[in-house]
């Protein structure tokens, strides 16, 4: 974390863009991107790592020269192994939610701590690759992090949706789930995919919904399974009267969504509009839809949902 050495394991922007020059533009040919577009996939794909707080950019150099070997910009990053290591750390540290990890703070000195002394996931976290720092607040000596690339953040929620429904689920429900976004993200089916959902919440074990009878619960699993797709999702995104559960921005249709417990879809729906949650997105261009999900106590799943455009 010295800053004269904050580089040193890793691929710097100057040294992607000038020494690995052909081998982007060789990856751009194979991909069909010109050198700029294969560049900015890289970019959202493996950079992001901050080292020390003067925050220079760092390339993961494992999953940059594996996608120049292989000519395809995948997650490679959790091919070495750090999959299993992580839900084992998980399972072991207090109970963590995604949407708490990016943005969350941590004194510098915590990163001094031996592993085996840690109170918090965070610093183990940070040592371990999965969160880097996003920001420096010198005058409280506290670190911002975050997670630094796409890859990671989706590897991320996929290793802790393992931690959570390790128990109940196995890869065919994964891939049940994973096949009606993959619908819903090329047709916007959202109908299908909230049927996957329901199956998924009707496969968890009633002791965990007993323990956490809060739409937080429904909120903070839809937004881990969302994330670990790649979804671009948003949790409790600010606008001035409040948040908005979630926001869901697909490539042709951006959908706000907000949860309630024991209470109407149309409840919800009247909620966002009422806050204007969706009013930001009005001049995006892609049509809007607001989403209303009601949870039932009852039920232990959704009992209903509705729809309604954003006029």
């Amino acid at each position: 974390m010295i800053p004269d050495f904050e580089s040193i394991c890793g691929i710097s922007e100057e040294e992607l863009t000038t020494m690995m020059r052909p081998d982007i533009e060789q990856l751009g040919q194979t991909n069909g991107l010109s050198y700029d577009e294969q560049l900015i996939e890289l970019k959202r794909m493996y950079d992001g790592y901050h080292f020390s707080q003067r925050m220079t950019d760092i390339y993961n150099p494992f999953s940059v020269i594996k996608a120049f070997y292989s000519g395809l910009v995948r997650k490679y990053w959790f091919e070495s192994g750090t999959l299993g290591a992580l839900v084992s750390m998980l399972q072991q540290m207090p109970p963590l939610e995604l949407q708490d990890v990016d943005g969350a703070m941590c004194e510098a000195e915590a990163f001094d701590e031996s592993f085996d002394s840690y109170q918090s996931p965070l610093p183990v976290l940070y040592q371990s690759g999965y969160l880097t720092i996003k920001s420096y607040h010198r005058e409280d000596d506290i670190n911002t992090l975050g997670f630094p690339n796409k890859e990671v953040r989706t590897g991320f929620a996929s290793s802790l949706y393992r931690v959570v429904t390790s128990t109940t689920s196995d890869d065919r429900m994964r891939s049940a789930l994973m096949l009606a976004y993959n619908r819903f993200h090329r047709d916007n089916d959202l109908e299908a995919f909230i049927a996957a959902v329901k199956t998924f919440y009707a496969s968890l074990p009633y002791q965990w919904e007993h323990d956490n009878r809060n739409e937080h619960y429904y909120h903070a699993l839809l937004y881990t399974l969302l994330t670990s797709f790649g979804a671009d999702v948003r949790a409790e995104e600010s606008t001035a009267p409040g948040c908005s559960d979630l926001t869901l921005l697909m490539p042709r249709a951006i959908y706000v969504v907000e949860l309630k417990y024991d209470h109407p879809a149309q409840e919800a729906i009247d909620q966002i509009v009422r806050h204007g949650y969706a009013g930001k997105y009005r001049s995006n261009g892609r049509p809007v839809t607001l989403v209303g999900i009601s949870i039932s106590s009852q039920e232990h799943n959704i009992a209903e949902w509705a729809t309604e455009p954003l006029e």
